[in-house]
């Protein structure tokens, strides 16, 4: 019987199974982890303590809350204790859990938070995960998949959009740059070389890849390449930009000393290496969302700008 009832249980489990995964979706939307990080470290707040950080005319938004957070306490991800208040009644009041370490941002402004969003497109691919099975595919496998037209500006020779259509035969690739460079740059498979000043103006594509291009220049030089590059886009296309992150609090591991290193030398030559705030200020000024950090690779990071 014993045995029935626990897989009973788990059976039930697994039936709602998508109730945490969602819960975090809301929390993380709400900045939730960011309200309770901000009041200090060891801070337990209240659902009405919380609710007062919120832009809600919801007479009931502190009793919502609190069964998102009691439920989320259920899962270890933030702590509770019970309060008991002069008038008798208790109050529940939250805490972040040791997991939250890597749920609010750190010193650099990074945290694992936006994996947590779950962007309506990442959501629906899910469905089609039997295809995978069926037809040997995954609709989510990559992004490179639905493009056909992919802008490298300042690609040099075009060794980077070369890969790309290397890998992605279907694609079309445009290598942009000064036209005294892409005239001796070498034929590619898939790859057009088109000579231009990305100042003022930039080829159209469904995607634009930047690879240490930005950093040769200064901020409002940056906001005219970034707002050529938004023109130059479809409504859902976006911006793949490939450089260094500086953190914003000084490091001494080896990959921040070389990032600092790179930055002194394109001090000499009127460029620079920025931070994360640096390039979602150069990002929503040029007229993008703002900047996501997808992923760092060694002393480079991918970084996406999204049109809408």
């Amino acid at each position: 019987m014993a045995n029935e009832d626990e897989n009973l249980t788990f059976a039930m489990q697994l039936v709602y199974a998508q109730v945490l995964p969602m819960v975090l979706h809301a929390a993380t939307e709400l900045d939730l982890f960011e309200i309770i990080a901000s009041a200090g470290a060891g801070a337990k707040l209240s659902p009405s303590q919380i609710a007062t950080h919120l832009p809600t005319t919801n007479p009931d938004a502190p009793a919502t809350l609190d069964r998102l957070l009691r439920h989320l306490a259920g899962y270890s991800v933030l702590t509770c204790s019970v309060v008991k208040l002069e008038n008798g009644r208790v109050e529940q009041r939250y805490g972040l859990g040791p997991v939250c370490k890597y749920l609010v941002k750190d010193e650099d402004g990074g945290s694992l938070s936006p994996w947590l969003k779950l962007e309506k497109g990442i959501m629906d691919s899910w469905y089609y995960m039997k295809d995978a099975v069926l037809k040997g595919r995954f609709h989510f496998a990559s992004y490179m998949e639905y493009q056909k037209q992919i802008v490298d500006v300042g690609g040099s020779y075009g060794t980077v959009v070369g890969m790309i259509t290397a890998k992605y035969p279907h694609i079309k690739g445009i290598n942009f740059d000064l036209p005294k460079v892409v005239e001796i740059a070498h034929p590619l498979p898939g790859v057009k070389h088109v000579g231009g000043n990305m100042f003022e103006w930039v080829p159209e594509g469904d995607a634009i890849v930047m690879k240490s291009v930005l950093h040769d220049w200064k901020d409002h030089e940056c906001i005219t390449i970034l707002k050529n590059c938004y023109k130059a886009l479809p409504n859902d296309g976006k911006v793949v930009i490939l450089d260094m992150i500086v953190p914003e609090v000084p490091d001494p591991n080896s990959v921040a000393k070389e990032v600092y290193s790179m930055d002194i030398m394109m001090l000499v030559y009127g460029g620079k290496e920025r931070t994360k705030q640096d390039f979602d200020a150069l990002a929503k000024e040029a007229g993008f969302l703002g900047a996501k950090f997808i992923c760092p690779a060694f002393n480079f990071w991918v970084i996406e700008l999204n049109k809408n």
